[in-house]
């Protein structure tokens, strides 16, 4: 069985992070965290109401940057889920999306919404590398993410 990380990327919008987190299920993932690219003092009503999930605050590092962060913790998952916060997830959708991930070969990116949620494998990060952090704040990062993961004959399903 895969281990887990399932990751929020925000920039201070602890009022959508609800919505995400209603429809996530704890249970099917080892680890779950924010990473707030922005001032930590908004973020202490989410800290507060989610005591189990980690907050890392960073400077405004771009969308790639957020998400690199995140790969930063594959050292100890198997797996990290990049989630944008301004997505929700629909009754059952999360726990399914575990499933496809669980099932998937080890290289494999599942993308949930695109982009705005997707699976990423120690292996295929292993092999493509990181959301390069020229891209700011993040924009077509994930078409270039893809063309590399396509190019090294392992694209996102």
């Amino acid at each position: 069985m895969k281990t887990i990380c399932f990751g929020v990327l925000t920039y201070n919008r602890q009022d959508l992070l609800p919505g995400l987190v209603a429809g996530v299920v704890p249970s099917a993932v080892q680890h779950c965290m924010v990473i707030n690219n922005g001032a930590p003092a908004r973020m202490t009503e989410f800290a507060a109401a989610n005591p189990a999930w980690e907050i890392v605050n960073l400077d405004n590092t771009g969308c790639c940057g957020g998400f690199n962060e995140m790969f930063r913790r594959l050292a100890d998952y198997d797996v990290v889920i990049l989630c944008c916060d301004d997505i929700t997830f629909p009754p059952g959708e999360f726990a399914k999306f575990v499933t496809q991930i669980q099932a998937a070969g080890p290289a494999q990116i599942l993308l949930g919404f695109e982009y705005a949620c997707a699976s990423f494998p120690r292996e295929a990060v292993a092999l493509i590398g990181t959301f390069d952090e020229n891209y700011w704040p993040g924009t077509h990062a994930d078409w270039d993410y893809s063309r590399r993961a396509f190019l090294l004959g392992v694209p996102p399903k």
